[in-house]
């Protein structure tokens, strides 16, 4: 081949392959799961400076992370401020190039429509998302729909819509990818348990067989949204909300041994619920279970954790208040350092916790249930001005104010300092 001619079909493939795969500016991130250190048993801030609340990029988070089967990307949502309604949500990329991972950039698959609950197929070759983008890619938005890319040799193809029976004229949202084509989703299409049900399909010769709902185990009149699997369908974790019982919100699991049904869905644990855990994934290998914690940020904690729940519980507060309703706040006390023991390799049981979760129960409006979760606190840290103020503040919502001006009494006593204890004593003796 004449020189020129040559020079010239190398600098065509050249430009050729700078297109496909542009250049991105590098993080501070390297390695396997960006350089951060391993977690435990207990769950662990996951790259904070990126993934907390209060990270340094301005990102308010609406899903866990996505990570590849290879590791080399990782995907996540974020909730774009002021909020549009159908408009405000985006889907997210890191790439690992090298080593080193690029600067978080809004996917190009993501559009001007709210884009959100992102998860991949098991070669993660399949990026599979909701959107409420119309079908023709312009006007109003729609029902939350499940869409996909898929990775190819110059990138990513074009958005897809899954089709019917899985896409209805109802909302169909959030969902997972296991072995043998079986893709679990959740939808509010009548015909349910109530709010949203999680459904199960298979994919077959790039179709889907009908839809069937995982029944009134799993599925309740609240809102359950299937979130992530394991690879060979034993068990989901699931999101689950009811109205009525806010305080329950939050991650579950439910097991499936083999050619059995579906196990009743148990609480993941107090101490990952109490941080508003309200989306949740699994690293390629099942070795660790990312989750966000809403207003908290990424955590990720081993996944033995699910293995634990199997024959084990962590809903610690649930055990404190039937032992205090049943047999008096000293059994409460004594259940307590009984738990604190045997639960010590995954939870830290301690004021914090049991502080997190008597607001979070004051906060649903269970007054009842919070004061017996800050009455146990005071009884086991009686020198503790903050529990003797949390358990004012929640005798004070329960309109019980004697009550109430007694502990922000001995707050004030234990801290001098505490404005807050002082200013309602204050307000209380004026009425």
């Amino acid at each position: 081949m004449n020189s020129r001619l040559f020079l010239f079909a190398m600098c065509c493939t050249l430009i050729t392959v700078l297109e496909a795969y542009p250049t991105h500016e590098t993080s501070e991130y390297h390695g396997q799961y960006l350089g951060q250190m391993l977690p435990g048993y207990k769950p662990e801030p996951f790259a904070p400076d990126l993934f907390s609340a209060w990270n340094n990029y301005g990102f308010h988070l609406q899903s866990s992370l996505s990570f590849s089967s290879g590791g080399e990307d990782l995907y996540f949502a974020d909730q774009s401020y002021p909020i549009v309604k159908g408009r405000s949500g985006s889907i997210w990329s890191m790439l690992r190039v090298d080593d080193a991972w690029t600067e978080p950039e809004v996917t190009p698959f993501s559009s001007d429509y709210s884009d959100w609950g992102v998860f991949l197929s098991e070669d993660g070759g399949v990026i599979y998302f909701s959107s409420t983008r119309p079908l023709l890619g312009k006007g109003s938005p729609k029902d939350a729909d499940i869409w996909y890319v898929k990775k190819n040799e110059t990138g990513l193809s074009e958005p897809q819509r899954i089709g019917h029976p899985v896409n209805t004229v109802f909302d169909e949202v959030s969902g997972a990818v296991t072995e043998n084509g079986v893709l679990l989703f959740s939808s509010n299409r009548p015909g349910g348990e109530g709010g949203f049900d999680i459904y199960l399909t298979r994919g077959v010769n790039g179709n889907y067989t009908e839809p069937v709902n995982l029944g009134e185990i799993v599925n309740t009149e609240a809102d359950e949204r299937v979130l992530c699997a394991a690879p060979d369908l034993n068990f989901l974790i699931l999101h689950r909300y009811d109205a009525s019982r806010e305080a329950n919100a939050g991650l579950y699991v439910s097991y499936k041994p083999s050619d059995q049904s579906w196990s009743e869905p148990k609480s993941i644990g107090d101490h990952i619920n109490m941080l508003n855990a309200s989306w949740a994934s699994l690293s390629a290998d099942g070795k660790y279970l990312f989750f966000l914690g809403k207003g908290y940020g990424i955590y990720w904690v081993k996944t033995e954790l699910i293995d634990y729940l199997k024959k084990a519980d962590l809903d610690i507060s649930e055990a404190l208040l039937q032992t205090l309703f049943a047999h008096g706040l000293e059994s409460a006390c004594a259940r307590y350092y009984v738990m604190k023991n045997e639960l010590a390799k995954y939870v830290d049981l301690d004021e914090f916790l049991l502080n997190q979760k008597g607001y979070q129960l004051l906060q649903a409006g269970d007054f009842a249930r919070s004061i017996g979760i800050f009455r146990i606190c005071v009884a086991l840290f009686p020198d503790s001005w903050n529990a003797h103020d949390s358990l004012a503040e929640a005798y004070l919502a329960a309109g019980e104010t004697e009550q109430a001006k007694t502990h922000y009494r001995k707050s004030l006593e234990l801290n001098p300092g505490n404005g807050n204890a002082r200013q309602r004593i204050n307000e209380l003796e004026m009425k």
